[in-house]
């Protein structure tokens, strides 16, 4: 353990080339029997563990600095080992990865063994067919699992969108990565932008995430552009490398300084054009928008409004969150559409907490015929609460 710790130390005192060499070069003489090779970015060990191959067995783990981020999103942590020694099993022959960061973001791993080339294969074979992947920047980049999850879990069949909007995502999205050739025949940029405003709670994150789930390309979510133009350079250097792709840029109103905001609207449709890019992007206030966003259509050619939802829509929203459960816990299409009624002005949001507690409080009881009356008293309440924050804000 003494030789890779002092390995460790003097490798992260080399810049990346010198350090490459380096640590090969030592690599081989600790193991003069074993093989050693060099991978970057796209050898996902740690999701071949978890998930690639029920072969492959952790051994043992060596770490030296582990970054944690918050993924507000999912309300969880993301644990990321930059510098670590794994010690890994696989086809009956044990294989050693020490992974070192590389680059401004990136990561090289040495892999040591015999048979290495095959095992490397094999975890690259699982890294190019799983599902596509979610890279978040924060001032940096780094990949989310946790995002990977919370996206899985969001499924186009369960929006509940008027038919006119549907069509257009439709068109716009999935229909943009397999128009390729179209814009291409109109000497176009291959690039669309959409801008989703509207108040909190009335689904404009659950969209995106269910958007992301039908489309098989990379996932790039911004949560901060950083504090210099050359931040806003490394967000669209990784853009230009993984495209196609999707961009997401929630809560645009504030995601971007008035120092940056000529840098990013520069990087989004200047001399240097994004191309396979599809922008998406959100804001609760496009009164706070600079004009430069909002009326250039180069930059966001749809923007489309969410407000509270319709009394058709929010019939057809109670029937998908009401539908689980057992028989006698589900309401008549007459209650349904008398509950429908009395929501006039609730979000999405306020629509799926009235649905979950009424569950929960049927449950206690399970009373058979008792589902609606106990949904209309918590109308009441959520209204009450409604208002209130309505005032407070």
């Amino acid at each position: 353990m003494e030789q890779l710790s002092s390995l460790i130390q003097h490798a992260l005192c080399y810049a990346d080339r010198g350090m490459t060499y380096m640590v090969s070069r030592r690599l081989a003489e600790l193991h003069p029997d074993m093989e050693v090779l060099e991978c970057y970015d796209t050898f996902d060990i740690d999701g071949f563990l978890r998930y690639g191959n029920g072969d492959a067995r952790l051994i043992g783990r060596l770490f030296a600095e582990e970054q944690v981020d918050w993924d507000a999103e999912a309300r969880t942590l993301d644990r990321r080992f930059r510098v670590c020694w794994i010690e890994v099993e696989w086809s009956g022959a044990r294989y050693q990865v020490l992974r070192l960061p590389y680059g401004m973001c990136g990561e090289v791993h040495f892999v040591v063994g015999s048979a290495v080339p095959d095992f490397v294969q094999t975890v690259l074979a699982y890294t190019g067919r799983r599902s596509p992947v979610t890279h978040v920047y924060s001032g940096w980049w780094s990949e989310s699992e946790a995002m990977d999850r919370a996206i899985q879990q969001s499924n186009w069949a369960d929006l509940v969108l008027p038919d006119g909007v549907m069509r257009t995502l439709e068109m716009h999205t999935s229909g943009f990565f397999e128009s390729r050739d179209e814009f291409d025949a109109l000497a176009v940029p291959w690039k669309r932008g959409i801008l989703f405003t509207g108040p909190p709670g009335n689904g404009k994150s659950h969209l995106i995430r269910a958007i992301l789930n039908r489309l098989s390309v990379p996932r790039l979510i911004v949560k901060s552009f950083g504090d210099d133009a050359d931040d806003v350079q490394e967000v669209f250097d990784k853009v230009r490398e993984l495209s196609p792709c999707v961009l997401v840029l929630e809560d645009l109103d504030s995601l971007i300084k008035k120092e940056l905001l000529s840098v990013v609207l520069n990087s989004l449709d200047g001399t240097e054009p994004l191309n396979g890019v599809l922008v998406l992007a959100t804001t609760n206030h496009p009164e706070k928008l600079d004009p430069a966003i909002r009326n250039r259509p180069s930059r966001f050619d749809r923007v489309i409004e969410f407000g509270p939802p319709s009394l058709e829509l929010r019939e057809d929203l109670l029937i998908k969150l009401m539908a689980r459960g057992p028989e006698e816990m589900r309401l008549t299409s007459a209650e349904r559409y008398a509950l429908a009624q009395s929501t006039d002005g609730f979000s999405y949001a306020y629509l799926k907490e009235l649905a979950i507690s009424s569950a929960l409080v049927w449950a206690r009881d399970k009373v058979p015929g008792s589902m609606f009356g106990i949904a209309q008293e918590l109308v009441t309440e959520l209204r009450a609460q409604l208002k209130e924050a309505s005032l407070a804000s």
